[in-house]
């Protein structure tokens, strides 16, 4: 059913679509023809201590640098349509064309994912340059795990999957805990309350693919899904990548052109 989405042409759509969207958002965050540096140029801050009455210390917050939510969408889209070429460049040259992209898609995500829960980070009003660096590993992390899981093919071990839930789990808990903090306003925007909801799920919807289609076959005594499974595996996940990147960087850039216009 989902094998078709593992296909040469299917790679090809994403990669296109993915290049165009991705060149677009990288000219508006150097041109600014949609959008103006005041909405997209964002602050992230850090606490300087100031105090010397250890070990009760205070602190106050400066300004650290300052990031282009549209550039950093621009990132991880030209990212993910590089890649897809890597694997249309496999498909056509492979017939054994399906293993390359269920061992290298884990890579991609752990650089591109994490880029993504920063941006929904800063967005959603957390701008302490160490929480993101601390969600961005944790986002890595666990896609690394990913890694581990998708490569081991000679045995039955599933221990990665499972570690890979851990940083996971923490990493959506700091988020849905301050997303219950921010929600207490009304200072968050609707269209950021919608992106975490469906990016909580999408991204949830990688781990269950790889539950599906890796998992419970080697817990069921087989050491890696084979034929159409892995295809459908691989075409879930092409499905998968290209929706949540796509819903992140149309919504986000949709409302910062809104914004703009008004």
């Amino acid at each position: 059913m989902f094998s078709t989405f593992s296909s040469l042409w299917f790679n090809f759509v994403c990669f296109s679509v993915h290049l165009i969207f991705g060149i677009w958002l990288f000219a508006d965050a150097i041109g600014e023809y949609n959008v103006g540096a005041n909405t997209t140029k964002m602050s992230i801050y850090y606490s300087v201590p100031v105090s010397t009455g250890w070990p009760i210390i205070t602190y106050q917050v400066e300004q650290f640098e300052t990031v282009n939510i549209v550039a950093m969408l621009a990132s991880f889209e030209l990212i993910t349509s590089f890649v897809h070429l890597f694997y249309v460049w496999g498909l056509n040259g492979s017939g054994d064309r399906v293993p390359m992209s269920i061992k290298y898609r884990y890579f991609e995500y752990a650089v591109t994912a994490p880029i993504m829960i920063v941006i929904i980070s800063i967005l959603f009003g957390l701008r302490d340059v160490f929480t993101l660096i601390a969600l961005a590993f944790l986002c890595s992390s666990t896609m690394l795990f990913g890694v581990l899981q998708s490569w081991d093919n000679t045995s039955y071990s599933t221990a990665a999957h499972w570690m890979g839930w851990v940083p996971f789990i923490v990493m959506w808990a700091i988020l849905m805990k301050f997303f219950e903090i921010m929600s207490k306003t009304n200072d968050v925007p609707d269209f950021v309350v919608l992106v975490i909801i469906l990016e909580f799920i999408l991204f949830g919807c990688f781990g269950l693919v790889q539950l599906k289609y890796d998992v419970l076959p080697r817990l069921a005594g087989v050491s890696a899904g084979r034929g159409v499974s892995q295809r459908n595996e691989d075409g879930l996940n092409n499905l998968l990548s290209l929706i949540s990147k796509l819903l992140l960087a149309g919504i986000i850039y949709g409302n910062f052109v809104s914004i703009e216009l008004m």
